[in-house]
């Protein structure tokens, strides 16, 4: 399977592009759980892909040391390989890559032809240098800190999925990109609105500007005023010396996300639609209103205009802001995109791990049945789940928690369709098996769910779900 590079492992894919072309050979880069992340040439078929442990560059990570073939298939270091008596290759160069006293990669540079062996080994220590200096940069790409990662720039390459409701949702975004409209995303938790948000704002004239995320489902009813439009100082008891700005000031110039949009209370409301059409705000205990020029996008995965009909969210700001309205489709309608997500995952996850992870295919069909009610976050929770509890390199059926395997209770529902009410009791279920039902556990299947511990229990109670 061709296997797009996506995420992180770009940059390293343009380096290796414009390394390729100036030593005049192929050049390929595999992290430490030995899955290729970018290569030239032949390899760049078989990026995202796991490589043999007898391959030039696993060694090198092995032995920490900068490794030459130039007579490959009788060299001491081909005695091992499985393919050298097929091998095409006639020069390789590998030498890993270090980041402070780690070592987290390799790099290689192969030759396929005469004239390629002669001009490289002959210039092997210039090799070592350049290498050196590519480490630098390609370290820096293999392993990013947390926080760099939260806060990196999200493009739509960065999105996966090449299913059709996948690529018709990330083409209307795009589109919608290089307008000022206003966008409403849909989708159901899990599917990577806040991800689709981020690479609007990418796409955007307003790049350069702040991108900022709300979660309206997080903030306390009485706060959301003082939080959305600041406050002068003095104007309440405990407010701040010197006043505080509200974070649609703090995005003027940029994107505000506001997720979960249909938590807003209706007073809030009010002061958005009108913040929205006069571009500004008015601080609480403010005589003048703040001008504030910014580009709003919201999500939801409730149904709006039932709200809009039962009184609880405002007809005119609906209008206002589904102005271009983008479905994100869940993972279970396009489950041709699981392996990808898989691969890419653990790819995210398990680079220190120094034996690669795979599925067989009786584990990974079962996984593309499944209905994935937490969708994609869900998914990822589980190949967490794989990278810490793996026994062994391969995941069969055998390693799946009970839930993946329960197919035949969502086959048979009506029409296909499967009720809201038994797929959050599947999410319950399946977060309190990957987690466990200790205090602990519950605390961090809260967290996977997007709910407080309260939530959970009054869930868990609703649903009848066994503690023990």
């Amino acid at each position: 399977m061709s296997v797009q590079l996506v995420g992180n492992y770009l940059p390293i894919q343009r380096l290796c592009d414009g390394l390729a072309s100036g030593v005049g050979a192929e050049i390929t880069v595999i992290a430490l759980n030995l899955h290729r992340v970018a290569g030239t040439g032949p390899f760049r078929d078989s990026v995202g892909k796991c490589v043999p442990d007898y391959y030039l560059s696993s060694k090198a990570i092995r032995t920490g040391e900068t490794l030459v073939v130039d007579a490959p298939g009788r060299h001491r270091l081909c005695a091992d390989c499985r393919v050298r008596d097929g091998c095409t290759e006639t020069i390789a160069i590998a030498t890993p890559i270090v980041r402070g006293s780690s070592i987290i990669g390799a790099i290689a540079v192969v030759g396929t032809t005469e004239h390629q062996r002669a001009r490289l080994s002959n210039n092997v220590d210039g090799l070592r240098y350049m290498f050196k200096e590519v480490s630098t940069v390609v370290g820096a790409q293999l392993v990013v800190p947390a926080e760099r990662s939260k806060h990196r720039a999200i493009t739509f390459d960065h999105i996966i999925g090449d299913s059709p409701p996948m690529l018709e949702a990330k083409l209307t975004a795009a589109r919608a990109a290089g307008s000022h409209a206003n966008i409403l995303l849909l989708g159901e938790t899990g599917t990577g609105k806040e991800l689709f948000a981020r690479a609007i704002h990418a796409a955007s004239d307003r790049s350069h500007g702040p991108f900022i995320a709300v979660n309206c489902g997080a903030i306390p009813e009485g706060l959301f005023e003082s939080e959305l439009f600041g406050y002068e100082e003095g104007a309440f008891t405990g407010a701040r010396r010197g006043g505080k700005p509200g974070i649609i000031e703090l995005a003027r110039g940029g994107t505000l996300f506001l997720d979960e949009v249909g938590d807003l209370p209706l007073q809030v409301q009010g002061k958005l639609l009108r913040a929205l059409e006069q571009k500004e705000v008015l601080r609480i205990g403010a005589k003048a209103p703040v001008h504030a020029d910014f580009r709003l996008i919201t999500a939801t995965h409730k149904d709006l205009q039932e709200l809009v009909d039962r009184g609880l969210f405002r007809s005119d700001l609906f209008y206002r802001i589904n102005v271009v309205p983008i479905r994100i489709p869940p993972l279970r309608e396009r489950a041709e995109d699981i392996p990808l997500l898989i691969q890419h995952f653990m790819m995210r996850h398990s680079w220190e791990r120094r034996t690669p992870l795979s599925l067989t295919d009786e584990a990974l069909r079962a996984l593309m049945t499944y209905p994935w009610p937490g969708n994609v976050r869900e998914l990822e929770n589980l190949v967490e789940y794989f990278v810490v509890m793996a026994k062994g390199s391969r995941i069969g059926l055998k390693d799946l928690p009970s839930i993946y395997l329960r197919r035949g209770s969502t086959s048979k529902l009506q029409g296909g369709v499967i009720p809201l009410k038994e797929l959050e009791r599947m999410a319950v279920e399946q977060a309190l098996e990957l987690y466990g039902r200790s205090g602990e556990g519950k605390r961090a299947a809260a967290r996977a769910l997007g709910i407080d511990v309260s939530t959970l229990y009054r869930k868990i109670k609703r649903y009848s779900i066994r503690l023990s």
